[in-house]
């Protein structure tokens, strides 16, 4: 993703900010995490233990990140 923008949906936002979840954060986790199928379309890439996991969604179709959360 580097040089490539991260688009994200007004609900990744929105939950992103409540979550404290920055989008440098969101970037690392689609560089680095561990990609596998998710729910209705969706990739999920997840990265980290315990407390420290990050989980993203993106959708398979519009490339937009859907929602990030901990844990």
């Amino acid at each position: 993703m580097g040089g490539i923008a991260v688009r994200l949906t007004a609900h990744a936002i929105q939950q992103m900010a409540a979550r404290g979840i920055s989008q440098q954060l969101v970037k690392q986790v689609l560089l680095n995490g561990v990609k596998s199928n998710a729910n209705k379309g969706t990739w999920k890439y997840v990265m980290g233990k315990g407390k420290n996991k990050i989980t993203v969604i993106l959708s398979k179709t519009t490339h937009n990140v859907v929602t990030a959360y901990r844990g």
